[in-house]
């Protein structure tokens, strides 16, 4: 099981009642081993495009709780030519790799996070990574990937 498997089967960023702090503890220790798994995948891929394509700089910056993920080799100067999305800045072939690789850790993480969003309309909620700030993004997360809401078993063209 990948961490990011992990942290979607263990982990609770959202529940009800009081605040639990060894849930809150095992939640975040699970979401920082989920992250270090997107940004080793995320290294994989520009390394292999930069390889391939011989392309000169790639980007990537996602905005996720906690700081995100940012990741940028090379120099470019036309930094305004990158993809902005709800979940982040980054280059098109970076873009690609994301959308077209199925089951990919940042598909599995954003659309884990983006299914929590609803738990946030319960009252008194217990908002363990702080996805309320996000909530804007993760709802545009579903039309970003090109899913049906709920759809988790349906691959990306």
């Amino acid at each position: 099981m990948s961490d990011v498997e992990e942290f979607i089967k263990k982990a609770t960023p959202i529940y009800q009642g009081m605040a639990n702090e060894q849930r809150d503890k095992r939640c975040m220790e699970l979401y920082l081993k989920a992250l270090d798994e997107v940004k080793s995948w995320l290294s994989w891929v520009i390394h292999r495009n930069m390889e391939v394509n011989y392309y000169m700089s790639v980007y990537v910056k996602l905005n996720l709780p906690l700081g995100g993920i940012y990741l940028k080799v090379g120099h470019r100067e036309d930094d305004h030519s990158y993809l902005h999305s709800p979940i982040g800045d980054m280059d098109y072939v970076t873009y690609l790799a994301i959308v077209r690789e199925s089951d990919n850790p940042v598909i599995l993480l954003y659309k884990y996070l983006s299914s929590q969003v609803s738990k946030l309309q319960e009252k008194p909620v217990q908002d363990v990574l702080g996805l309320q700030g996000y909530l804007e993004a993760l709802s545009e997360v579903p039309k970003f990937f090109h899913l049906k809401a709920g759809d988790s078993n349906q691959r990306l063209t």
